[in-house]
């Protein structure tokens, strides 16, 4: 597996394409609301889906994987001094 370092910034600019992506991509062949894709698996009045809705699914799901690995790479505010860029350093008391 390849590793690139990505700012938060860069994490955070690319969680938002991989949202558009997924809404633009896919809001023809399946069911969405308020710019997000309804998850048909657990919706109770799902429309059938065609060949074509399933392979967006499918996508979409990808796409969604994708962005969760992506938000593990957030650095998460320090619980002690809530630093947000990843500097605290335990050994040291601040």
């Amino acid at each position: 597996m390849s590793q690139i370092d990505l700012a938060p910034e860069e994490i955070e600019l690319l969680l938002s394409a991989l949202d558009s992506a997924e809404y633009w991509e896919h809001k023809d062949q399946l069911p969405h609301n308020s710019g997000y894709i309804l998850d048909p698996e657990y919706m109770v009045d799902a429309p059938k889906m065609d060949e074509e809705a399933l392979e967006a699914w499918e996508e979409v799901k990808r796409l969604r994987a994708i962005a969760e690995r992506l938000q593990q790479l957030r650095v998460q505010p320090c619980d002690d001094c809530g630093r947000e860029d990843g500097s605290h350093n335990p050994e040291i008391e601040h």
